[in-house]
């Protein structure tokens, strides 16, 4: 194999290894809303967003309306900006609702949701 075989390969195969991280980030922030469990949504969520959601308790009221059944997602990268370091995400679940995340890579290389996108 040539040299540049095994660079495009090695970056297909870091690609692959990213996108998978992500769908776990994404599917795990939204399970754990699902789950309805604190101490879960902060090992997806960054720091700030975690203190913007705690604030004035919006996680519990959030928790209050949502129901105990666990969903099924799907998850579908929608834009990613490896410079800017971001990726948008899309889930849907089996009822056909969207929501649309925004994941950061932190210091550590971890992908974490920084913010939650309302888009129209």
């Amino acid at each position: 194999m040539s040299f540049f075989t095994k660079i495009i390969i090695l970056f297909i195969s870091f690609q692959a290894f990213a996108k998978s991280n992500i769908q776990d980030v994404a599917l795990g922030y939204m399970n754990s809303l699902d789950s309805h469990n604190k101490e879960e949504l902060r090992k997806y969520v960054s720091k700030d967003l975690y203190i913007k959601l705690n604030k004035n308790d919006l996680i519990d009221r959030y928790f209050k309306k949502r129901s105990k059944k666990k969903r099924k997602y799907k998850v579908k990268i929608t834009d990613s900006k490896l410079v800017k370091g971001f990726v948008l995400v899309r889930l849907t679940d089996e009822k056909g609702e969207t929501q649309s995340l925004k994941l950061v890579k932190n210091k550590q290389g971890e992908y974490k949701v920084q913010e939650i996108l309302h888009l129209d």
